[in-house]
Protein backbone atom coordinates (compact mmCIF):
# COMPACT_ATOMS: atom_id res chain seq x y z
CA UNK A 1 0.00 0.00 0.00
CA UNK A 2 2.92 2.36 0.68
CA UNK A 3 4.10 2.04 -2.92
CA UNK A 4 0.71 3.09 -4.29
CA UNK A 5 0.52 6.05 -1.90
CA UNK A 6 4.06 7.20 -2.63
CA UNK A 7 3.54 7.02 -6.40
CA UNK A 8 0.35 9.07 -6.00
CA UNK A 9 2.28 11.69 -4.03
CA UNK A 10 5.06 11.72 -6.67
CA UNK A 11 2.60 12.50 -9.45
CA UNK A 12 0.97 15.18 -7.30
CA UNK A 13 4.32 16.85 -6.67
CA UNK A 14 5.21 16.71 -10.38
CA UNK A 15 2.00 18.58 -11.15
CA UNK A 16 2.39 21.15 -8.34
CA UNK A 17 6.14 21.56 -7.81
CA UNK A 18 5.95 25.25 -8.73
CA UNK A 19 3.96 25.74 -5.51
CA UNK A 20 6.87 24.21 -3.55
CA UNK A 21 4.57 21.90 -1.56
CA UNK A 22 5.51 21.33 2.07
CA UNK A 23 6.27 17.94 3.57
CA UNK A 24 2.91 18.09 5.32
CA UNK A 25 1.06 18.72 2.04
CA UNK A 26 2.84 15.86 0.28
CA UNK A 27 2.19 13.54 3.21
CA UNK A 28 -1.48 14.49 3.15
CA UNK A 29 -1.68 13.50 -0.51
CA UNK A 30 -0.25 10.10 0.41
CA UNK A 31 -2.58 9.83 3.44
CA UNK A 32 0.38 9.27 5.75
CA UNK A 33 1.82 11.17 8.68
CA UNK A 34 4.72 13.49 7.73
CA UNK A 35 7.29 11.36 9.58
CA UNK A 36 6.03 8.10 8.08
CA UNK A 37 5.82 9.65 4.62
CA UNK A 38 9.41 10.93 4.89
CA UNK A 39 10.70 7.46 5.78
CA UNK A 40 8.73 5.58 3.13
CA UNK A 41 9.53 8.12 0.40
CA UNK A 42 13.24 7.95 1.19
CA UNK A 43 13.14 4.14 1.21
CA UNK A 44 11.22 3.70 -2.05
CA UNK A 45 12.51 6.65 -4.11
CA UNK A 46 16.04 6.92 -2.73
CA UNK A 47 15.97 10.68 -2.04
CA UNK A 48 14.09 12.91 0.37
CA UNK A 49 10.79 14.56 -0.60
CA UNK A 50 12.43 17.99 -0.34
CA UNK A 51 15.27 16.95 -2.67
CA UNK A 52 12.75 15.59 -5.17
CA UNK A 53 10.93 18.93 -5.27
CA UNK A 54 14.27 20.67 -5.76
CA UNK A 55 15.16 18.46 -8.71
CA UNK A 56 11.76 19.03 -10.30
CA UNK A 57 12.30 22.76 -9.95
CA UNK A 58 15.76 22.46 -11.49
CA UNK A 59 14.23 20.90 -14.60
CA UNK A 60 12.86 24.34 -15.44
CA UNK A 61 16.39 25.72 -15.44
CA UNK A 62 15.13 29.07 -14.24
CA UNK A 63 18.59 30.28 -13.27
CA UNK A 64 20.06 29.51 -16.68
CA UNK A 65 17.14 31.24 -18.39
CA UNK A 66 17.71 34.36 -16.29
CA UNK A 67 21.31 34.35 -17.54
CA UNK A 68 19.96 34.65 -21.08
CA UNK A 69 20.45 31.08 -22.27
CA UNK A 70 18.21 29.60 -24.92
CA UNK A 71 15.48 27.35 -23.57
CA UNK A 72 17.16 24.20 -24.86
CA UNK A 73 20.57 25.29 -23.54
CA UNK A 74 18.97 26.01 -20.21
CA UNK A 75 17.29 22.62 -20.10
CA UNK A 76 20.62 20.91 -20.71
CA UNK A 77 22.58 23.14 -18.33
CA UNK A 78 21.09 22.01 -15.03
CA UNK A 79 23.37 19.04 -14.59
CA UNK A 80 21.35 16.64 -16.74
CA UNK A 81 24.05 16.50 -19.40
CA UNK A 82 26.94 16.30 -16.98
CA UNK A 83 29.15 13.33 -16.14
CA UNK A 84 26.95 12.06 -13.32
CA UNK A 85 25.07 8.86 -14.07
CA UNK A 86 23.60 5.81 -12.38
CA UNK A 87 26.24 3.18 -11.77
CA UNK A 88 26.70 0.18 -14.01
CA UNK A 89 23.28 -0.02 -15.67
CA UNK A 90 23.41 -1.46 -19.17
CA UNK A 91 20.49 -2.07 -21.52
CA UNK A 92 20.72 -4.27 -24.60
CA UNK A 93 18.02 -4.16 -27.29
CA UNK A 94 17.58 -7.25 -29.48
CA UNK A 95 15.08 -7.37 -32.33
CA UNK A 96 12.60 -10.18 -32.81
CA UNK A 97 13.32 -12.12 -36.02
CA UNK A 98 10.83 -12.06 -38.93
CA UNK A 99 10.18 -15.74 -38.26
CA UNK A 100 9.32 -15.04 -34.63
CA UNK A 101 6.92 -12.31 -35.71
CA UNK A 102 5.30 -14.53 -38.33
CA UNK A 103 4.62 -17.22 -35.73
CA UNK A 104 2.93 -14.66 -33.48
CA UNK A 105 4.41 -16.23 -30.36
CA UNK A 106 3.46 -19.83 -31.11
CA UNK A 107 5.39 -21.95 -28.63
CA UNK A 108 6.45 -18.87 -26.65
CA UNK A 109 5.65 -18.37 -22.96
CA UNK A 110 5.50 -14.81 -21.66
CA UNK A 111 5.83 -14.25 -17.92
CA UNK A 112 3.63 -11.27 -17.08
CA UNK A 113 2.86 -9.19 -14.01
CA UNK A 114 1.05 -6.06 -12.89
CA UNK A 115 3.67 -4.50 -10.62
CA UNK A 116 3.74 -1.66 -8.16
CA UNK A 117 6.59 0.77 -8.87
CA UNK A 118 7.48 4.16 -7.36
CA UNK A 119 6.23 5.80 -10.57
CA UNK A 120 2.90 3.98 -10.60
CA UNK A 121 1.53 0.53 -11.47
CA UNK A 122 3.03 -1.14 -14.52
CA UNK A 123 2.11 -4.16 -16.63
CA UNK A 124 5.16 -5.94 -18.07
CA UNK A 125 5.89 -9.12 -20.04
CA UNK A 126 9.11 -11.10 -19.97
CA UNK A 127 10.15 -13.52 -22.73
CA UNK A 128 12.99 -16.06 -22.32
CA UNK A 129 15.25 -13.72 -24.33
CA UNK A 130 14.37 -10.50 -22.51
CA UNK A 131 11.79 -7.91 -21.57
CA UNK A 132 9.21 -7.77 -24.37
CA UNK A 133 6.67 -5.26 -23.11
CA UNK A 134 6.17 -2.70 -20.33
CA UNK A 135 3.53 0.00 -19.93
CA UNK A 136 2.18 2.10 -17.07
CA UNK A 137 -1.44 1.18 -16.42
CA UNK A 138 -3.90 0.86 -13.56
CA UNK A 139 -5.57 -2.09 -15.29
CA UNK A 140 -4.20 -5.48 -14.12
CA UNK A 141 -5.62 -7.36 -17.13
CA UNK A 142 -3.44 -8.31 -20.11
CA UNK A 143 -3.25 -5.23 -22.40
CA UNK A 144 -4.74 -5.48 -25.89
CA UNK A 145 -1.44 -4.24 -27.36
CA UNK A 146 0.43 -7.21 -25.88
CA UNK A 147 -2.17 -9.57 -27.33
CA UNK A 148 -1.76 -7.88 -30.72
CA UNK A 149 2.01 -8.27 -30.65
CA UNK A 150 1.95 -11.88 -29.46
CA UNK A 151 -1.49 -13.32 -30.33
CA UNK A 152 -0.43 -16.98 -30.03
CA UNK A 153 1.85 -16.78 -27.01
CA UNK A 154 1.08 -18.50 -23.73
CA UNK A 155 0.60 -15.99 -20.89
CA UNK A 156 1.75 -16.96 -17.39
CA UNK A 157 1.57 -14.74 -14.31
CA UNK A 158 4.99 -14.56 -12.64
CA UNK A 159 5.44 -11.31 -10.67
CA UNK A 160 8.75 -12.36 -9.11
CA UNK A 161 10.45 -13.03 -12.47
CA UNK A 162 9.21 -9.79 -14.02
CA UNK A 163 10.22 -7.76 -10.95
CA UNK A 164 13.75 -9.22 -11.14
CA UNK A 165 14.00 -8.26 -14.82
CA UNK A 166 13.04 -4.63 -14.13
CA UNK A 167 14.93 -4.31 -10.86
CA UNK A 168 18.23 -3.08 -12.39
CA UNK A 169 16.49 0.08 -13.59
CA UNK A 170 15.49 1.06 -10.07
CA UNK A 171 18.85 0.08 -8.59
CA UNK A 172 20.89 1.66 -11.39
CA UNK A 173 23.10 -1.40 -11.77
CA UNK A 174 23.05 -4.71 -13.63
CA UNK A 175 21.76 -5.46 -17.11
CA UNK A 176 18.34 -5.26 -18.69
CA UNK A 177 17.89 -7.16 -21.93
CA UNK A 178 14.98 -6.17 -24.18
CA UNK A 179 13.61 -8.44 -26.90
CA UNK A 180 11.18 -6.40 -28.96
CA UNK A 181 9.26 -6.28 -32.21
CA UNK A 182 10.16 -3.36 -34.44
CA UNK A 183 11.34 -2.32 -37.88
CA UNK A 184 15.04 -1.90 -38.58
CA UNK A 185 14.52 1.88 -38.35
CA UNK A 186 12.73 1.64 -35.00
CA UNK A 187 15.42 -0.64 -33.57
CA UNK A 188 18.08 1.85 -34.67
CA UNK A 189 16.30 4.62 -32.74
CA UNK A 190 15.67 2.47 -29.67
CA UNK A 191 19.34 1.43 -29.53
CA UNK A 192 20.35 5.08 -29.75
CA UNK A 193 17.90 5.86 -26.93
CA UNK A 194 19.48 3.40 -24.51
CA UNK A 195 22.77 5.21 -25.11
CA UNK A 196 21.34 8.35 -23.50
CA UNK A 197 22.63 8.24 -19.94
CA UNK A 198 20.27 8.31 -16.97
CA UNK A 199 20.00 11.95 -15.90
CA UNK A 200 20.42 13.26 -19.44
CA UNK A 201 17.85 14.64 -21.86
CA UNK A 202 18.09 14.75 -25.63
CA UNK A 203 16.07 16.46 -28.36
CA UNK A 204 14.50 14.59 -31.27
CA UNK A 205 17.06 16.23 -33.55
CA UNK A 206 19.86 15.16 -31.24
CA UNK A 207 18.54 11.60 -31.15
CA UNK A 208 18.39 11.52 -34.94
CA UNK A 209 22.03 12.61 -35.04
CA UNK A 210 23.01 9.95 -32.48
CA UNK A 211 21.34 7.32 -34.66
CA UNK A 212 23.02 8.67 -37.79
CA UNK A 213 19.72 9.72 -39.32
CA UNK A 214 18.04 12.84 -40.68
CA UNK A 215 14.47 13.79 -39.81
CA UNK A 216 13.20 14.45 -36.32
CA UNK A 217 9.57 13.72 -37.27
CA UNK A 218 10.31 10.13 -38.28
CA UNK A 219 12.36 9.74 -35.10
CA UNK A 220 9.37 10.93 -33.08
CA UNK A 221 7.23 8.15 -34.53
CA UNK A 222 9.79 5.53 -33.55
CA UNK A 223 10.07 6.95 -30.04
CA UNK A 224 6.28 6.84 -29.65
CA UNK A 225 6.20 3.19 -30.80
CA UNK A 226 8.59 2.08 -28.04
CA UNK A 227 7.04 -1.07 -26.48
CA UNK A 228 9.12 -1.08 -23.27
CA UNK A 229 8.76 1.86 -20.89
CA UNK A 230 11.73 2.72 -18.64
CA UNK A 231 14.28 0.30 -20.11
CA UNK A 232 14.07 1.96 -23.54
CA UNK A 233 13.99 5.48 -22.09
CA UNK A 234 11.69 7.49 -24.34
CA UNK A 235 11.03 9.74 -21.31
CA UNK A 236 14.50 11.28 -21.87
CA UNK A 237 13.51 12.82 -25.23
CA UNK A 238 12.47 16.49 -25.17
CA UNK A 239 11.45 19.11 -27.72
CA UNK A 240 14.00 21.41 -29.37
CA UNK A 241 12.41 24.27 -27.38
CA UNK A 242 13.50 22.59 -24.16
CA UNK A 243 9.91 21.70 -23.20
CA UNK A 244 9.35 18.16 -21.95
CA UNK A 245 6.93 17.34 -24.76
CA UNK A 246 4.46 14.49 -24.93
CA UNK A 247 4.70 11.23 -23.03
CA UNK A 248 2.26 8.36 -23.49
CA UNK A 249 1.77 8.05 -19.73
CA UNK A 250 1.47 11.74 -18.98
CA UNK A 251 3.76 14.77 -18.58
CA UNK A 252 3.72 14.54 -14.78
CA UNK A 253 5.11 11.00 -14.85
CA UNK A 254 7.74 12.11 -17.37
CA UNK A 255 8.83 14.93 -15.04
CA UNK A 256 8.95 12.44 -12.16
CA UNK A 257 11.23 10.11 -14.07
CA UNK A 258 13.55 12.88 -15.24
CA UNK A 259 13.87 14.41 -11.78
CA UNK A 260 14.33 11.02 -10.10
CA UNK A 261 17.04 9.99 -12.56
CA UNK A 262 18.88 13.26 -12.10
CA UNK A 263 18.76 12.91 -8.33
CA UNK A 264 19.95 9.30 -8.48
CA UNK A 265 22.75 10.27 -10.89
CA UNK A 266 24.02 12.77 -8.35
CA UNK A 267 23.62 10.39 -5.39
CA UNK A 268 24.20 6.90 -6.85
CA UNK A 269 25.15 5.27 -3.54
CA UNK A 270 22.03 6.25 -1.65
CA UNK A 271 20.13 3.05 -0.70
CA UNK A 272 16.73 2.27 -2.15
CA UNK A 273 14.15 -0.32 -1.13
CA UNK A 274 14.60 -3.72 -2.79
CA UNK A 275 11.59 -3.80 -5.11
CA UNK A 276 11.93 -7.52 -5.79
CA UNK A 277 10.75 -8.40 -2.31
CA UNK A 278 7.53 -10.36 -2.32
CA UNK A 279 5.43 -7.63 -0.72
CA UNK A 280 6.29 -5.25 -3.59
CA UNK A 281 5.49 -7.58 -6.51
CA UNK A 282 1.76 -6.89 -6.75
CA UNK A 283 0.41 -3.53 -7.91
CA UNK A 284 -2.68 -3.81 -5.74
CA UNK A 285 -1.76 -5.74 -2.59
CA UNK A 286 -4.41 -6.32 0.05
CA UNK A 287 -4.13 -3.95 2.99
CA UNK A 288 -3.73 -5.80 6.28
CA UNK A 289 -4.42 -3.46 9.22
CA UNK A 290 -1.74 -3.48 11.87
CA UNK A 291 -0.49 -1.18 14.58
CA UNK A 292 1.70 1.53 13.12
CA UNK A 293 1.12 0.18 9.58
CA UNK A 294 0.73 1.96 6.29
Amino acid sequence: MSMERISRALLYVAAHYEEQPSLERMASEAELSPAHFQRRFQSLVGISPKAFVQHLTALDAAEALRRGSSVLDAALAVGLSGPGRLHDLTVKVDGVTPGDMARGGLGLTLAVAHLATPMGPMFAALAPRGLAFAVFTEDPSVPAELRRLWPRARIRRDPAAVARALHPFWRGKGQIRCWVQGTAFQLQIWRALVGVRPGQRISYQGLAAEAGLIGARAVGGAVAANPVALAIPCHRVILSTGAAGNYHWGPDRKRCLLAWERARAENPKRPIQDLTQKKFTQARPKLTPRAGGD
